[in-house]
């Protein structure tokens, strides 16, 4: 028997627009970024007035980012609310 709760193939985009059959989290989404800026948690924490265990929590989809927080990535990252926080 297949256990359906760990298959995921749905169809989504990813943050660079491409088609891809693999749902990707906000978590992956925000640590793609970070590494792509070469910044460490630590350093994004700062950045965005929050802890490292947050920003750790955010990228292990353990917690999802207050609504101010999430302007201040979107900001800081400088890309749409809805590549990071919307499915598309």
């Amino acid at each position: 028997m297949i256990d359906k709760t760990k298959q995921r193939s749905t169809l989504k985009v990813n943050i660079k627009g491409v088609m891809s059959m693999t749902e990707i989290s906000i978590g992956e989404k925000i640590a793609r970024l970070r590494n792509d800026k070469n910044i460490t948690q630590k350093e994004l924490g700062k950045v965005l007035g929050i802890s490292t265990d947050s920003v750790a929590m955010y990228e292990l989809n353990e917690s999802i980012p207050r609504d101010e927080v999430k302007k201040k990535i979107y900001h800081f990252f400088d890309v749409p609310v809805q590549e990071i926080f919307f499915e598309q």
